[in-house]
């Protein structure tokens, strides 16, 4: 049951942003296991790090963290729009949650041009192995 105070472009907008935020939360959850999957071969490649170093950043480690905090910013954003159609909402209220929803897209956008980078730095440090001839 829809609200009365709710304008038919307002409900398109809501509803799309849901569509949005699924396939982002899809995306998101494919990027932090690539993240993973790069920490976990970095910590594999002998001679890159020393012990168990407290110190060390390990590559992938943070933006898998990051990519986690932006599924739980999904999840709350998407609360938002459950109550907006509930109870109505006013245009000035769509504005802000859609401006949300963009800057969480720019984070994850941000992640995936990362994960390119991160995937090179990582193939740089892999030793070399020569082929006798």
């Amino acid at each position: 049951m829809l609200p009365d105070k709710i304008a038919k472009s307002h409900l398109l907008k809501l509803h799309r942003m849901q569509d949005d935020m699924s396939r982002a939360c899809r995306d998101l959850e494919a990027l932090r296991m690539a993240y993973l999957r790069i920490a976990a071969e970095f910590l594999s490649v002998p001679g890159v790090h020393t012990g168990f170093d407290a110190d060390i950043d390990v590559p992938g480690q943070h933006q898998a963290d990051r990519c986690v905090e932006i599924i739980a910013a999904h999840a709350v954003l998407r609360a938002d729009i459950e109550q907006a159609l509930l109870v109505g909402i006013s245009g000035k209220q769509v504005v802000a949650l859609q401006a949300h929803l963009d800057a969480l897209e720019d984070e994850r956008d941000t992640l995936d041009a990362d994960l390119r980078s991160a995937q090179r730095q990582l193939a740089m440090r892999r030793p070399i192995t020569l082929e006798a001839p």
